[in-house]
């Protein structure tokens, strides 16, 4: 049998330069990331969330995609979250009742709703546009690529451009 430290891919193979190269160039790449990182501050998700809750019933305005989609990934991640709970609790109850959710979700219609529209404005479209998710699938597509494209450039009639506006 053979031991541990005789294999052959736990044997340090020796590269010279070329495992310095690597080496020295993977920490440079690391440091301009990080470097980058700081300089630019980035919002964490969690920012980009309790912006659009603290704008819950702000219909009027422009959004980013970047607002949107962030906010949207947090409340998927959040409902997620609640749902494996309610789960847990609803078969150690023998329920099966989803009510967190129900909770959540009625908590952030408001927010949703009012994102969205802002969303659909900053690409040039009226917050009406929203009522093609009434039909089925297709207005669902279309809202997506709605969502998806990017803001327009200049002002609009909804306000100017936030990506323009940064403090």
């Amino acid at each position: 049998m053979r031991s541990i430290s005789n294999a052959w891919y736990l044997k340090k193979f020796d590269y010279g330069k070329v495992d310095i190269f690597a080496s020295r160039f993977a920490d440079s790449i690391i440091d301009h990331i990080w470097k980058k990182l700081r300089k630019n501050r980035r919002k964490a998700i969690m920012e980009w969330y309790m912006k659009v809750i603290k704008q819950y019933a702000v219909f009027n305005g422009r959004a980013t995609r970047k607002e949107y989609w962030m906010f949207t990934l947090f409340n998927f991640l959040i409902t997620f979250g609640i749902a494996i709970v309610s789960g847990i609790l609803g078969s150690l109850m023998g329920t099966n009742q989803n009510i967190l959710v129900n909770i959540y979700s009625l908590a952030v219609f408001l927010p949703s709703l009012g994102v969205a529209i802002r969303r659909l404005h900053d690409t040039g479209r009226s917050g009406w546009w929203l009522l093609i998710s009434l039909i089925p699938l297709i207005g669902a597509i279309v809202l997506i690529v709605f969502f998806i494209e990017d803001s327009q450039p200049n002002d609009n009639q909804f306000g100017p451009n936030p990506k323009t506006m940064r403090v």
